[in-house]
């Protein structure tokens, strides 16, 4: 696990900044600065990238407004701590086209008069799955090392004046590389359900079984193979 100051030394190191920051909340120096100035920011479309599952809430919304418009049947709160609104949690795990439940984000006039943020639905009672913005903790080390790259991509022609060596595009590199296994590591520390099959591989199983059993007329006619 690394903690945020972890992460900012990192980066620093990544570009070759041998001064460490003492604090990430209590520094002044112009290495702390300049991670103060990318640090929040960096983190945010990290965490956007991906459904990583220590960010990720479950939590039912709050209606706002019945028929908010001439499209939605509801508008419910968009949640407070939200980052990134992922989607309505369905009756399955994987979701197809078939049980993907829409929505939109938008803004309305509340009672008081004042515009909120929504999440427009024809959905009652939804639960919403999303990114949390919170960012008070330590971050898992695969997390921290892609975070600290993407990091160090953005401070590097600050610290070191005009970028001279390219480093910068050298962090894009390490930081696409660390992206992946972060994610990967991710992905292992659950277990899904197969996706459901597409129409057309459920149409190809039972053209293959027909053809087999010599009666592709009788279960595709008109020469249909799509249900």
């Amino acid at each position: 696990m690394a903690s945020k100051t972890e992460v900012w030394n990192m980066a620093l190191s990544h570009i070759g900044v041998a001064t460490n920051v003492g604090s990430a909340t209590n520094s002044d120096t112009p290495a702390a600065l300049a991670c103060g100035a990318f640090s929040d920011r960096s983190l945010n479309e990290l965490k956007r990238r991906h459904q990583w599952q220590p960010f990720t809430v479950f939590e039912t919304l709050a209606l706002v407004e019945e028929c908010p418009n001439k499209i939605y049947s509801f508008a419910y709160a968009y949640p407070k701590d939200c980052l990134f609104f992922r989607k309505i949690l369905s009756e399955v795990r994987n979701d197809d086209e078939s049980t993907r439940i829409p929505f939109a984000r938008g803004r309305v006039l509340n009672a008081s008069g004042t515009r909120v943020d929504v999440i427009f639905t024809d959905h009652a009672e939804p639960v919403g799955v999303f990114t949390e913005k919170d960012d008070s903790r330590d971050y898992v080390d695969d997390f921290a090392l892609a975070w600290s790259f993407r990091l160090a991509y953005f401070i590097a022609p600050r610290l070191t004046k005009g970028d001279p060596f390219k480093r910068q595009q050298a962090m894009l590199n390490n930081f696409r590389v660390e992206l992946s296994n972060a994610i990967t590591m991710d992905n292992r520390e659950r277990q899904i359900d197969p996706y459901p099959k597409s129409k057309y591989e459920r149409a190809r199983v039972r053209f293959g079984r027909a053809n087999i059993a010599g009666e592709v007329g009788v279960l595709f006619p008109n020469n249909s193979v799509i249900s």
